[in-house]
């Protein structure tokens, strides 16, 4: 792992030089390191080598553009053994995702966890992602947070999670630009994919209304998630009555991230009442910066005590 180490282009050529002559070496980090274009390309060279097999490539915030995405896409359509790939943090815009997807696409590339956060996707790029999603069984993660994808963008993907053939586990989609409008599309996915297990939608304003209509998706007894984050979705107490009821039934789901709404006293009685329920299976409720007062305070201590399984993070 050479994470900031103040790497440049220069570099390359040795870690080239060792790709090729160190099979055993299976995971490779360079995230935060200026190497440019170039030197990515420069790279993807020695990763092409028979001898290279490795498994992780991480490349967040390198300065990478499209421009080295038809090396990178070639090197996941030529190498079976990579199945980890992060190009976070890096301006490829949506012309680049296009060219990764051709090497994502080959029946040789065998990509299980895919991390595409900030990367100046829109909308546009939906279309590719979905057909990934519902094509790739072996992909199983894959994380689009920050990048302007929109209502149109996500319903495209819910689209995409409803094919049968879809075996992602892990859909990571914060501050996308999402409202209440998509959610109806994200209760359908929810209600007929049955491998989904985490799902973050934080940041983004989904409001009351929205996060009620996929409560009816979560309450579908084929969905099986367990990790649910809705950090900052614009939230009052008003929805807290039906997320209690998913909290009390569903029982597959262990963490629930609430944090940055505004749920008062209300709801978060409301969430306590849940908590209390046998049929709870919550371990880890997560509620930063939300506003409450001593009593339910004491509450939420005495809940904690009462139920030692059960971590409020506040």
């Amino acid at each position: 792992r050479l994470e900031y180490c103040e790497l440049t282009a220069d570099i390359v050529e040795a870690l080239s030089a060792a790709l090729q002559s160190k099979p055993t070496l299976k995971e490779l980090s360079l995230s935060n390191n200026t190497l440019g274009d170039t030197a990515v390309k420069q790279l993807c060279r020695g990763l092409m080598e028979a001898s290279c097999n490795l498994e992780l490539l991480h490349l967040e915030n390198c300065g990478i553009t499209s421009s080295s995405c038809p090396e990178i896409s070639a090197v996941l359509s030529n190498k079976s053994s990579l199945i980890d790939l992060s190009v976070g943090d890096n301006k490829i815009g949506d012309s680049g995702l296009a060219l990764l997807c051709q090497g994502l696409m080959h029946p040789n590339c065998k990509i299980q966890k895919l991390w595409l956060w900030d990367c100046d996707l829109t909308s546009a790029s939906c279309k590719d992602l979905s057909r990934l999603i519902s094509t790739k069984e072996t992909l199983t993660e894959i994380s689009l947070i920050d990048n302007n994808l929109r209502d149109s963008g996500m319903e495209m993907l819910c689209q995409a999670l409803k094919d049968p053939k879809s075996k992602l586990q892990e859909l990571w989609i914060r501050e996308c630009g999402l409202t209440t409008a998509c959610c109806k599309a994200v209760s359908s996915a929810l209600s007929v994919n049955k491998h989904l297990k985490v799902l973050h939608m934080g940041e983004n304003k989904l409001g009351d209304a929205g996060v009620e209509v996929i409560c009816e998706g979560l309450l579908h007894p084929n969905c099986n998630i367990q990790s649910l984050w809705l950090g900052n979705c614009d939230l009052t107490a008003a929805c807290c009555a039906t997320l209690t009821i998913v909290m009390a039934t569903k029982q597959s789901l262990t963490e629930l991230d609430l944090s940055y709404n505004s749920l008062e006293d209300e709801g978060i009685r409301k969430l306590c009442e849940a908590l209390r329920n046998p049929n709870c299976n919550i371990q880890q409720l997560i509620l930063y910066d939300i506003y409450w007062s001593s009593e339910v305070d004491d509450e939420l201590r005495a809940l904690e005590e009462s139920k030692p399984e059960v971590k409020i993070i506040s």
